[in-house]
């Protein structure tokens, strides 16, 4: 398992060098333009996007560096109610429809990320194959099933890229959110069936260990989350907020869905112990129905889209 996990990390930090430096940092440290312009390209390869996006930042790069603006900045922090103003302004910032809306749908969205339960089968996948069973446990154990779950993930992740330029974040999504709740309605219908309902020989299944059809629904589930719900919503907060706002904002996101994250891993093991496996796919489905319900009325597909398109659409919806 290390091996696997050292391999993972060594392709990651080859990809690095892939990957450009940021347009502001080259011109700021570097004042290179043109790399700018290369790398502002490489992130928008359609060439109307490109050039607008591109004289967007270097429009807002001259009025950064304008010294106007500067000594207009200086004369402000050091007026006498420069802080009172500042503070006023700051909360004012919050009540802008381009603000607040995609920070709550953000914050929406992460909430059914982490009740999804992509994490916690993550997290647990051995404790699950174990209580799950099946014919694959006399040919693997259960943390070899790990590492294949692991292997499917990277896998699915690499698709979900790729897919991610060509379909969009809000088709991945949905179909991210349809494949998961499929998937768990299935396992969990599958195990009441021959579990709770005793029905193994309608099914023509002489025993519960001898069928791999609720660990495939379970490797399933994870695949298709990998392709939407473990990576889009972390995209979607450089897409979605301000540029003004995104760092303060996006730091607040990221925290609260690791403290959501922490609080259902630990309540999981509880929930295995006092409630039936197949009654925690029910629910499972049952809430990830209702995300795709959520990404469809409200989340706004930003693939092709330009900022200010963005800010537009949260403008007038």
């Amino acid at each position: 398992m290390a091996f696997i996990y050292c391999g993972i990390s060594a392709v990651s930090f080859c990809a690095l060098f892939f990957v450009p430096e940021t347009p502001h940092w080259l011109v700021t440290f570097r004042d290179d333009p043109s790399g700018a312009a290369k790398s502002l390209k490489w992130t928008y390869p359609e060439q109307g996007i490109f050039e607008t996006q591109y004289e967007l930042f270097m429009e807002s790069h001259q009025t950064s560096k304008d010294p106007n603006s500067k000594k207009q900045l200086q004369q402000t922090r050091f007026s006498s109610n420069s802080r009172i103003n500042k503070l006023r302004n700051y909360m004012a910032t919050y009540k802008d429809p381009i603000i607040y809306k995609p920070l709550i749908i953000l914050f929406l969205l992460f909430i059914f990320q982490q009740l999804s339960g992509a994490y916690v089968i993550i997290f647990y996948a051995v404790d699950l194959f174990r209580k799950i069973g099946g014919e694959f446990q006399k040919s693997i154990d259960a943390f070899r099933a790990l590492v294949l779950l692991g292997s499917f993930r990277f896998v699915m992740s690499i698709i979900s890229t790729v897919l991610a330029k060509k379909i969009g974040r809000r088709t991945l999504l949905m179909t991210s959110g349809i494949g998961m709740s499929v998937t768990s309605l299935i396992a969990g219908l599958y195990m009441y069936l021959t579990i709770e309902r005793g029905q193994l020989a309608k099914l023509h299944i002489k025993d519960q260990q001898e069928d791999n059809v609720a660990l495939i629904c379970v490797l399933g589930y994870v695949c298709f989350s990998a392709i939407g719900f473990l990576i889009i919503p972390w995209t979607l907060i450089g897409e979605l907020l301000p540029v003004k706002v995104r760092g303060v904002l996006g730091g607040f996101l990221v925290a609260m869905a690791y403290v959501f994250m922490f609080g259902l891993v630990k309540v999981f093991p509880y929930l295995l112990q006092s409630l039936k496996v197949q009654v925690i796919f029910f629910g499972m489905s049952v809430l990830n129905f209702l995300a795709v319900c959520f990404i469809f009325f409200f989340i706004p597909e930003t693939f092709g889209k330009t900022f200010a398109e963005i800010e537009k659409y949260f403008k007038t919806t």
